[in-house]
């Protein structure tokens, strides 16, 4: 009886822990990769009938009945609406809960920050009365 008796809550991250957006992006990924890459649209999508397709191609032609295949800069663009984003919020939570970003003093704003902006030259105005 001499053994210590285990821990169920450690303090230091486990391997998974350390590593869980980096895993939910593979995975997420890979679903992406087999789903809406190779058909076009997602399980769900499937299952009412639907696709992702190529408007601007579609609208071209529109007497043919064959569907117009996304192009890869909009699969790129669907990936990184439905999956990286996600990864950098994850990532962006992580950084702030491990530097403590809650608990830093509040900076004031400079006055380059109180006064409005113009709309392209981003230059400082003084508000009109």
């Amino acid at each position: 009886m001499d053994t210590p008796p285990l821990c169920t809550f450690s303090k230091q991250p486990k391997l998974h822990d350390r590593y869980e957006p980096e895993i939910q992006l593979a995975l997420q990924s890979l679903m992406f990769s087999l789903s809406v890459w190779k058909t076009g649209a997602t399980y769900g999508l499937q299952l009412m009938g639907l696709k992702y397709r190529d408007e601007r191609q579609h609208w071209r032609n529109p007497v043919k009945f064959e569907d117009a295949v996304p192009t890869i800069g909009q699969k790129l663009g669907w990936w990184l609406g439905h999956v990286g984003i996600r990864y950098i919020w994850a990532r962006i939570q992580r950084v702030s809960l491990t530097e403590q970003w809650s608990e830093l003093d509040e900076v004031p704003f400079s006055p380059l920050h109180t006064r409005g902006f113009s709309g392209s030259a981003h230059l400082p105005l003084p508000f009109v009365r």
